[in-house]
């Protein structure tokens, strides 16, 4: 019941198809690091004097252990290089690929997918809290327009739009005896039955309509007293 905990799970599972598809893409890398280090590096593989890298299955296990979790990606599984090691190059190549490629790339891409996720869905409700605030629900006509051109946004939400004066009337027509009906309460219900909001005023309202019509009038009155 937490709305924070099902932000975050929101948050996961939102883009959950990509994170699973590259969570799957660095699985099959760190399996290839894992074969490639059974096959050069098995004697390498040591932890606390014991060889951990005997069978492909345990240096995987190990690969994935060590490797995800450690700061230092594999390196820090393998035994140090020494300078007059002959295999002193591709054991640094070996290390400094899979720290770059599996611990800076691909865990980085899983943790900014989330984080990308919580960015939009952030910005979803700051867009939906914006048009709650900003925005009539009944007409849909924005702040500013009822600000400028009528009594105020706030007037027209409580007086002209008013959301409960709406849904009062629906239940209203919901208990009333349908032969007691009048005419434009018929037109509603039957438009509500067949899912036809036409009676809804989308973009319309009465006071705006009003006030453009003395506008009208004002501008006649003015070019009659010139003429």
């Amino acid at each position: 019941r937490s709305e924070l905990l099902k932000y975050v799970i929101r948050a996961v599972t939102l883009n959950g198809r990509s994170i699973i598809l590259t969570t799957l893409l660095t699985f099959v890398v760190v399996y290839l690091y894992s074969i490639l280090g059974f096959l050069f590096f098995r004697n390498k593989f040591v932890q606390d004097g014991v060889f951990v890298c005997e069978t492909l299955w345990m240096c995987l296990i190990n690969v994935v252990d060590y490797g995800l979790r450690s700061g230092g990606g594999i390196g820090e599984l393998l035994t140090p290089v020494h300078w007059d090691d002959p295999d002193r190059s591709l054991q640094t190549i070996y290390q400094i690929s899979f720290f770059f490629l599996v611990i800076v790339i691909l865990l980085n891409i899983i943790f900014g997918i989330i984080i990308d996720t919580f960015g939009e869905l952030r910005a979803q409700n700051k867009a939906i809290e914006n048009d709650m605030e900003n925005r009539c629900f009944i007409c849909g006509i924005e702040r500013y327009t009822f600000d400028r051109q009528a009594e105020g946004f706030e007037h027209h939400i409580k007086k002209d739009h008013n959301l409960w004066h709406y849904l009062y009337f629906i239940m209203y027509l919901k208990i009333k005896e349908k032969t007691e009906y009048t005419g434009p309460e018929q037109y509603v219900s039957e438009c509500m039955l067949r899912r036809i909001w036409t009676f809804v005023p989308i973009q319309k309202a009465l006071c705006l309509d009003l006030k453009e019509e003395e506008e009208e009038e004002r501008t006649m009155q003015l070019i009659a007293r010139i003429e």
